[in-house]
């Protein structure tokens, strides 16, 4: 007799088959420990259900993970965000035909903090399936690869960057000036060439973007590209005081 045989005869020593009633499935026969109330008895079919849902969930949490989200942006999407003004509105319609026809485009987000950035970046990766980080954490990443022990080498992370179906970084502002000019520029060359859209964020202005960039990577934009200013007031006050 195998465990499996053995486990079954003796939980039918165990139990007693009863039928209650299910609001969702009317009568149904379940198992019922010996001497239990019947109002412990869980409906089989419900409880299936909940538990392809929980199963359901953890795999949407995983994929996001995968995806570099953070969890205050699990939901993000871009049908809810609220342009809290006209300029915001006319910049949410045209990320949403980006989204709808990407292309080989770079977009740019750029201006005050704590003006949705971050939220519309994550609802883009999500849509568009790729990858979201911010640039400190690309650059960690690049840097952890010069390990003789690490999983991955510089090339194939580089690889997965420049191929993946949507990539967006996040503070580009934030990191050492060499190596966040090298990384990017390599990025968004490589992406161009090979119809990859891209996204960049962070808290800068326009003129340090310039400034930070060589002439080729911004013709690029100007020639593939939408530039976006956040200069609206930030809503994290909101958050304080709710």
């Amino acid at each position: 007799m195998t465990g499996e045989m053995l486990a079954k005869k003796i939980m039918s020593k165990m139990t007693v088959k009863k039928i209650i009633y299910c609001p969702s499935h009317g009568n149904v026969e379940v198992d019922v420990f010996k001497g239990e109330a019947d109002d412990k008895a869980v409906c089989p079919y419900c409880e299936r259900i909940n538990e392809a849902s929980r199963t359901a969930a953890i795999e949407k949490m995983r994929k996001l993970e995968v995806m570099g989200l953070y969890e205050e942006h699990y939901e993000a999407t871009l049908d809810n965000f609220f342009p809290p003004t006209n300029k915001a509105k006319a910049h949410l319609e045209a990320i949403k035909g980006f989204a709808k026809k990407p292309g080989r485009k770079c977009l740019v987000f750029y201006g005050n903090s704590g003006t949705g950035k971050s939220k519309l970046l994550s609802a883009l990766v999500k849509e568009l399936g790729g990858k979201y980080t911010t640039y400190e954490w690309l650059n960690l990443r690049i840097k952890s690869s010069y390990s003789p022990k690490a999983k991955y080498s510089e090339e194939e992370i580089f690889k997965e960057l420049c191929t993946i179906p949507f990539l967006a970084i996040d503070e580009i502002e934030k990191g050492p000036d060499k190596d966040r000019i090298e990384h990017l520029s390599f990025i968004i060359r490589e992406r161009y060439e090979r119809h990859k859209p891209l996204a960049l964020a962070g808290n800068f202005t326009w003129s340090w973007l310039k400034e930070t960039f060589d002439g080729s990577i911004i013709n690029r934009w100007q020639c593939a590209g939408q530039s976006f200013e956040f200069d609206w007031d930030s809503y994290r006050p909101n958050l304080r005081s709710e």
